[in-house]
C-alpha cells in the first residue's frame, strides 16, 4: 500500500493532528489499527516519516522500518 508522507504533513512541515493522521491510515489500511506494520520505501526516509506518524496515533506501536527498502531489494539477483 502506498501513502505519500505529504498526506500527513501540514504546509508548515508539522504533522497534521491525530484525527487527520488516523483518517489517512484508515483510508489506506481500513479500520484495523495494529502494531504489526512495517514501513518501507526507496531509501527509508519516507518510511521513517510514516512510522513516526503512525506511532502518534497508536501508542503501542514501536516504529518498524525495513531499512534496506526497495533499493536493496532491487539489487537481488535471481
Amino acid at each position: 500500500m502506498c501513502i505519500p508522507f505529504r498526506n500527513l504533513i501540514n504546509d508548515d512541515n508539522t504533522f497534521k493532528n491525530k484525527n487527520e493522521i488516523l483518517d489517512v491510515f484508515k483510508n489506506t489500511l481500513g479500520d484495523e489499527i495494529t502494531t504489526n506494520i512495517v514501513f518501507s520505501c526507496g531509501s527509508g526516509v519516507t518510511a521513517a516519516v510514516l512510522a513516526l506518524a503512525y506511532s502518534l496515533i497508536n501508542n503501542k506501536y514501536m516504529p518498524t522500518i525495513y531499512d534496506g527498502s526497495w533499493s536493496e531489494y532491487g539489487k537481488i539477483k535471481i
